[in-house]
């Protein structure tokens, strides 16, 4: 059933040896699902280094995700420095997934992460990626905002894996290997016995975007600035700023 529904399959383990959280899983199979929803939705999909990026921040992102205890809703924002683009992941607490790229706004990185749990607040953290690497960019939050020791790799075959140091955990067994080397190791200990299994996500490509949404939205607009955006034939054309996805709206 996974493999009909383009779902990627996360797990999370618990690395006892070395006080270690290490989540392993492949983006391959929600790439397909990315791309079925763009067909679906007439998406323009994004082109080269940009679509290349954006790819690997969902794959970076969705290992981060499942590395939570508690899932939360996560909506990245990001710009690389030196960059002409700029990227936006969202991931959902069940383990929807969905991406687009935009025009990069400044010459410097700048990273926004906004978390929220169910039903609880709005918690944003920024700052600034070290280099043009997106998957760098969303390790980095962990290293600098959390103050955690993380590793996150994605391999250019979209296998991934994450490493985090809990408390009192030592992260020098895989601070120095090369992404491809990291799920390797990853790969070698789950097959030993070595990893003690606690828990799995099924991530997949989807907006939580809808008509109503939208246009409930435009609905709780005051009335003049929805008369200014709507104008005399009472039709507005909506994209999605997660997904790209537009609509036409009509409102009475």
């Amino acid at each position: 059933m996974a493999d009909e529904l383009h779902l990627s399959h996360y797990r999370r383990f618990l690395w006892g040896e070395h006080g270690l959280l290490v989540v392993r899983g492949s983006f391959a199979k929600a790439r397909v699902s990315r791309d079925l929803y763009a067909a679906r939705h007439g998406i323009s999909a994004a082109e080269g280094l940009a679509a290349l990026e954006l790819d690997r921040g969902m794959a970076a992102a969705a290992l981060s995700g499942v590395a939570l205890v508690d899932r939360e809703s996560w909506g990245w924002s990001i710009t690389l420095p030196g960059r002409d683009f700029s990227l936006f992941v969202g991931l959902e607490a069940e383990g929807m997934i969905c991406g687009r790229t935009g025009p990069a706004e400044r010459e410097r990185g700048l990273a926004v992460l906004q978390r929220q749990k169910p039903g609880g607040p709005l918690v944003q953290s920024t700052y600034e990626p070290p280099n043009a690497d997106v998957v760098v960019a969303i390790e980095e939050y962990f290293r600098k905002v959390e103050q955690v020791p993380t590793r996150v790799a994605v391999t250019d075959d979209w296998e991934g894996a994450l490493v985090q140091a809990l408390p009192g955990g030592d992260i020098a067994p895989v601070a120095g290997l090369a992404a491809a080397e990291l799920v390797a190791l990853v790969d070698e200990r789950i097959a030993a016995g070595g990893l003690e299994p606690m828990h799995e996500v099924l991530v997949f490509y989807e907006c939580r975007c809808s008509e109503d949404l939208i246009r409930a939205m435009l609905s709780s607009l005051p009335r003049p600035e929805r008369s200014g955006l709507l104008g005399a034939d009472r039709e507005l054309s909506v994209e999605c700023p997660r997904c790209g996805r537009e609509y036409a709206i009509r409102l009475d």
